[in-house]
C-alpha cells in the first residue's frame, strides 16, 4: 500500500523541468531521484558552485527542501527568479530552504557558499499544498555534428546547444551570417518527431541578441527526405516550431536558410535546440562538453595554471567597501563577482560566460557584464541604474611565485599610478613572499585586472 506522502505526490500532475544545470560536476538527475544515498557534487572548490532549476513558464511552488549527503553541513543561497533568499544550512535531513509566497516560480539556482571540496546534494524537493512530482528533464543520447564553428570552437562549439544553459550557444564559422550551414543530430534510438524548439540568436544578453546574426528561415531535413521550410521569430526566448505530421526518425539536420542580419557581427548563433515527441520535450545530451573539460584539464596538467582553475579567488587586496571574486571553471565557463561601496553610492558587477586558454601565460573571455549601480543621492532614479553589455578580452595570468621580487614590484607599482590604485595600494599586496607562498595570481586585462588569492 502507498504511504500518504507517496499518494499526494501521483495526486498531482508531474512536472518536468525544462532544465536543471549544474554549474560544474555531473549527476544532476541524481537531485529528484528521491534517493538520499545518491546526489550531486560540483568540481573542484565548492563555493560559489550551484544548480538551476528552470521550469517550463511559471510553476506553483510553494516551498523548496533540500537534504544534502550522508549527514554532511552545507550552507546555501537560494535564489527564486534571481533574487536571493536567506543564507540556509542543511546538515542531513530534508530542511526547508526557501518559501515563495507568490508561488509563480520560473527559476531556481541553489548556490553553494561555503569554500573546499566536498559539499553534496542529496535531494531536491518541492510543494504547492502538496507534495509535487518534479522530475529531470527526458534525456536523448545524440551525437551532434556543425557543418562550421567558430574560432575559437572551446567558446562555440556544438555542445552549448545542448546544454540547458540559454546565454551559452553554437556558433557557425563561415564568412557572412552562416547561409547554408548546418547542424545535423543522429540519436541513439529511432524517435517520434513532432516539433522542434529553438531559442534563436545570442540569448545571452539583449545586446548579443542584436548584435550577432539569427536564423529567420531554416529547413528541417529527416532521414534524407525533402527538406521541410521553417520560418523562426526575430525575438528571444523559445519557439516552438510544430511539424505538418509526426516523423519516425533516427536522425535530423538543421541548415540555415536565410538570416536576420546582426548590427555589430555576421556571425549566427542558436542558443539552445530541444525536440518533441507526443509526450513532450526531449533534452538532448552529447558528449562534447565532459570531452573538452578533460583536454582542459590534460592542457593544464600539473603546470603554472593549475590552481587557477576549479578554484575560488578572491582580491588580494582588502579594502573596506570592496569584494572581487572569480572563478573559471573547466567547463569553461566562468564568473566575476565585484563590489564597491563609496560616499556616492555602490556599484556590483557580475561578469560571466566561456572562456579558453590561448597559451601558458593568456587566457580569452567571452562573456557579458551585468552592473548595478546605485545612488546615495535621495532624488536619483529608485532602484539604480543596470545595465548589460558585451565584455571579454585576453586576460594575461601570472603566477606571483614565478616572478622575481623587482618584477612583481615594478608590476604593483604601474597598477598603483593608474585607475586602479585604490584596489592595489594596500598591505596585502605589498606582502610578495606572502602571495608566492599562497599561489596567488597576477591577471591583466579589459575585463579584469587584480591580483588573486586561492
Amino acid at each position: 500500500m502507498l504511504d500518504l506522502v507517496a499518494a499526494l505526490v501521483l495526486s498531482q500532475a508531474p512536472i518536468t523541468v525544462q532544465a536543471l544545470v549544474p554549474t560544474s560536476g555531473a549527476n544532476a538527475e541524481a537531485l529528484l531521484d528521491g534517493k538520499a544515498e545518491t546526489g550531486w557534487t560540483p568540481e573542484g572548490d565548492s563555493e560559489g558552485e550551484g544548480i538551476l532549476f528552470r521550469f517550463e513558464g511559471e510553476a506553483a511552488i510553494h516551498k523548496v527542501f533540500v537534504q544534502s549527503c550522508g549527514g554532511k553541513r552545507t550552507t546555501l543561497t537560494p535564489f527564486v527568479n534571481g533574487i536571493d533568499f536567506s543564507q540556509v544550512t542543511v546538515q542531513g535531513k530534508k530542511t526547508p530552504v526557501v518559501t515563495v509566497s507568490s508561488r509563480k516560480v520560473r527559476s531556481l539556482f541553489l548556490r553553494i557558499d561555503e569554500t573546499g571540496p566536498g559539499a553534496c546534494l542529496a535531494e531536491v524537493s518541492f510543494e504547492a499544498d502538496k507534495p509535487l512530482d518534479v522530475r529531470a528533464p527526458r534525456r536523448l543520447p545524440a551525437t551532434a555534428k556543425a557543418s562550421s564553428v567558430l574560432a575559437p570552437a572551446d567558446a562555440y562549439h556544438p555542445g552549448y546547444l545542448f546544454d540547458g544553459r540559454l546565454d551559452f550557444g553554437w556558433v557557425e564559422g563561415v564568412k557572412g551570417p552562416g547561409l547554408g550551414e548546418s547542424m545535423a543530430l543522429t540519436f541513439a534510438a529511432p524517435l517520434t518527431v513532432t516539433a522542434i524548439e529553438v531559442w534563436n540568436g545570442y540569448q545571452r544578453s539583449e545586446d548579443h541578441f542584436k548584435k550577432n546574426a539569427r536564423a529567420k528561415k531554416v529547413t528541417l531535413t529527416v532521414d534524407g527526405a525533402e527538406p521541410l521550410e521553417l520560418t523562426l521569430k526575430d525575438a528571444q526566448g523559445s519557439q516552438k516550431l510544430v511539424l505538418p505530421r509526426p516523423v519516425s526518425t533516427k536522425s535530423l539536420t538543421l541548415t540555415i536558410k536565410e538570416a536576420y542580419p546582426g548590427s555589430k557581427y555576421d556571425d549566427l548563433v542558436l542558443s539552445e535546440l530541444r525536440v518533441w515527441d507526443a509526450e513532450g520535450p526531449r533534452a538532448i545530451t552529447t558528449g562534447d562538453l565532459a570531452e573538452r573539460a578533460s583536454a582542459l584539464k590534460s592542457e593544464v596538467g600539473a603546470g603554472p595554471l593549475k590552481g587557477f582553475i576549479d578554484t575560488t579567488l578572491r582580491s588580494a587586496c582588502q579594502v573596506p567597501g570592496y569584494e572581487l571574486e572569480a572563478k573559471f571553471r573547466s567547463n569553461h565557463s566562468f564568473v566575476v563577482y565585484r563590489s564597491a561601496d563609496g560616499d556616492n553610492g555602490a556599484v556590483k558587477e557580475v561578469l560571466d560566460g566561456t572562456w579558453i586558454l590561448k597559451d601558458g601565460k593568456t587566457v580569452e573571455l567571452f562573456g557579458r557584464s551585468h552592473r548595478n549601480e546605485s545612488s546615495n543621492d535621495p532624488y536619483a532614479t529608485p532602484g539604480g541604474k543596470e545595465t548589460t553589455t558585451i565584455t571579454g578580452g585576453a586576460l594575461k595570468v601570472t603566477r606571483v611565485g614565478d616572478l622575481k621580487k623587482p618584477d612583481y614590484d615594478a608590476l604593483v607599482a604601474k597598477f598603483t599610478e593608474g585607475p586602479l590604485k585604490w584596489s592595489f595600494d594596500c598591505a596585502q599586496v605589498k606582502s610578495f613572499e606572502k602571495l608566492a607562498a599562497a599561489g596567488a595570481y597576477v591577471v591583466e586585462g579589459r575585463a579584469v585586472t587584480a591580483i588573486l588569492t586561492p
